[in-house]
């Protein structure tokens, strides 16, 4: 069993503020070599047993410079799925309190998309498998949404409280297996 796991968000992307994106595959800003260095630091050496990255090349790439290693790809970790919103401006989508509305309406989706209750469910499954495996130490990089559905899970909070963790672009968070069950060591929020 695992006895201590890290989720990563991505590095920074090249698109706009306020754009609406989840699966959507875009890339890392011009900023990616030093978010990369300075979480390489923030992670103190940190040396996985596993690596398990989401599909998009935003979290495949991090995955590759931050420990150097080929990742696992898992495609049930990936964002949620923003349907016919995906690669709107927020002020064009026509919904109460804009990116906020996932958080205050967990169980609906937009148009041809996935609510964030759907994302919890599809990680919750991804990341027990990931706890119960013969994996010491693992290193996951994924999306903002994917750690906030872990938060939530881990630490029983409602997913709709979990809006109050930012989690910045190459923040992450670490768990620990301990005596009593996992605990939460390490919340980083990031820089960027």
């Amino acid at each position: 069993m695992a006895k201590e796991i890290v989720f990563i968000r991505h590095s920074s992307l090249a698109i706009p503020r306020g754009v609406c994106y989840g699966v959507s595959n875009i890339d890392v800003s011009n900023n990616f070599q030093l978010e990369a260095e300075v979480l390489k630091q923030k992670l103190k050496g940190y040396k996985p047993d596993l690596v398990v990255s989401s599909p998009l090349q935003r979290c495949l790439k991090l995955a590759f410079f931050t420990f150097d290693t080929e990742p696992q790809i898992n495609s049930d970790l990936i964002e949620v799925n923003y349907g016919e919103w995906e690669g709107r401006a927020w002020t064009d989508i026509s919904v109460p309190g804009n990116n906020l509305w996932m958080y205050n309406n967990i169980n609906s989706s937009p148009p041809n998309g996935e609510s964030f209750s759907a994302l919890k469910q599809r990680v919750v499954v991804q990341l027990k498998r990931l706890l119960d495996s013969s994996f010491d130490k693992i290193a996951v990089v994924s999306h903002g949404g994917v750690i906030r559905a872990v938060l939530s899970h881990m630490l029983k909070t409602p997913l709709n409280d979990t809006r109050i963790y930012h989690i910045h672009y190459t923040g992450f968070v670490k768990f620990i297996k301990t005596s009593e069950g996992w605990r939460l060591s390490e919340l980083n929020s990031g820089e960027f």
